[in-house]
């Protein structure tokens, strides 16, 4: 198997534009690709799924640990549920490449994952307004300290051939320098679609074959993909080793429409390899949840997007409500909290009503509120006290309200970034009822996996 990482020296310079066209063009060639996304992203995932049409999954140091990264890439590639082994795995960096928590490069940075695996690094440049400066930009990244290996560097956002010819001799200039693969002229991508929280999800966005075989064409033609292949890495997987069988199924109600969405894959992977049964079913649109649940997932997306329809689903909300005060498992991510709150506030002062569950109001602001890792101990709720976790927020409101009575914080959370910072409470927690804007990954802990499991067992 070969595989490489996609890293820039910043956001928005291009890099997830190039990596889907860059995975699709290697599906056409008929390839089977595999690919993955670095850090806490939930949408770039879905556009990949798209172009490999595989699953794509989080590699992410910060939140489920070195042992575990190596587990989901080796295991992913290999092949799941009857999927062929991969012939390429294709890495997106999150940010730019060694941007990672606080100011250590090598610290849950694409830079660190690369080192991790053993995966070199194409980094795709903005070449906006560069001449001279672009070999200087290269070599500072190339220089650093630790630095990981590279495969190559692509000039993205040039003018014309003349400025890509500019770009290519400034780097011959520089003994040591990856191989320049290609210069992207500016517009050869289309633009995607976002909003607040990064893009939308490919499903929203209308990612059709005609759309990836542009991003695709536009790589192919601008790309040497054989050298870029022939400096990829080449490396060995092992086999799944299947899960253990269980003695009783499980079912648990999974949010999922254009209002929630926000799961990591390998999360819901785990509980099904755990024996439980994933039910999807939708607040926005079904009256009723589905029969015979053990419990709820209603996990992040943009039910402030849809507050109004959600609002006038009565039926759902009535019946959400009742079932987080049945005495069984409910676990609400961000937008799930915010759905479970008595009501949401939008920027345009409008309230709309939602389930109920926690008396407080939820406010959307114009600005972003948090953003970041978190680690702290669990308070109550699913995961019960005292355990471990580590997440990260991402969110554009805010709790009105203190904590009700009856309620106690779901944990006591820290700054990844400032281990100084002082403590806070976050979320609600109630019996088997859990509430918070972390977004956790349980699938790369054996502790927080079984006390969900646990959970689910009490009905």
């Amino acid at each position: 198997m070969k595989a490489i990482l996609v890293s820039s020296a910043a956001s928005n310079s291009g890099k997830t534009s190039f990596t889907l066209g860059l995975c699709h063009a290697l599906k056409k060639q008929g390839l089977k690709v595999q690919a993955f996304k670095c850090g806490p992203d939930y949408l770039d995932p879905t556009y990949l799924k798209l172009a490999t049409g595989r699953p794509a999954y989080n590699l992410d140091l910060y939140m489920t640990g070195e042992d575990y990264v190596r587990s989901l890439f080796y295991s992913s590639c290999a092949g799941r549920d009857g999927e062929e082994p991969a012939d390429i795995a294709v890495i997106e960096g999150a940010m730019g490449l060694y941007d990672g928590v606080g100011a250590q490069s090598n610290n849950a940075s694409a830079a660190a994952v690369s080192k991790l695996l053993g995966v070199p690094v194409v980094l795709v440049v903005s070449a906006r307004s560069m001449a001279g400066s672009f070999a200087a930009l290269v070599n500072g990244f190339v220089d650093f300290p630790d630095a990981p290996d590279f495969a190559g560097v692509v000039a993205n956002f040039c003018g014309s051939d003349n400025h890509a010819s500019i770009l290519r001799d400034s780097l011959s200039r520089i003994s040591g320098m990856p191989d320049f693969l290609g210069a992207i002229m500016r517009g050869a991508f289309i633009e995607l679609p976002s909003r607040h929280l990064g893009l939308v999800r490919a499903e929203e966005a209308g990612m059709t074959d005609g759309i990836l075989d542009s991003l695709a064409n536009a790589v192919s033609e601008a790309i040497d993909l054989d050298g870029l292949l022939t400096n990829a890495a080449e490396m060995t997987y092992g086999k799944i080793i299947a899960p253990a069988p269980v003695k009783r199924k499980l079912r648990l109600g999974i949010a999922c429409d254009e209002a929630f969405h926000f799961y990591y894959p390998d999360n819901l992977q785990a509980l099904e390899d755990r024996g439980v049964e994933l039910i999807e079913f939708s607040p926005l649109h079904d009256c009723v949840l589905p029969d015979n649940l053990d419990g709820l997932y209603l996990g992040g997306g943009y039910p402030e997007m849809y507050a109004g329809v959600l609002s006038q689903n009565f039926q759902m909300r009535e019946n959400v409500r009742e079932f987080c005060v049945s005495g069984r498992m409910v676990y609400a991510e961000c937008g799930g909290l915010m759905y479970l709150a008595g009501s949401i506030i939008t920027l345009d002062n409008s309230v709309y009503k939602m389930a109920g569950v926690i008396p407080v109001r939820v406010k959307m602001l114009e600005k972003i509120n948090k953003l970041g890792y978190v680690c702290g101990k669990s308070n109550g709720g699913v995961w019960a006290g005292g355990v471990e976790v580590r997440g990260h927020e991402y969110h554009y409101s805010e709790v009105l309200d203190p904590l009700p009575e009856g309620w106690c914080s779901a944990y006591f959370l820290t700054l990844a970034r400032d281990k100084s910072a002082a403590v806070t409470e976050e979320g609600y927690a109630r019996g088997l009822v859990q509430a918070s804007y972390l977004h956790a990954h349980f699938a790369s802990s054996e502790e927080l996996l079984d006390r969900f499991i646990s959970a689910l067992e009490r009905v």
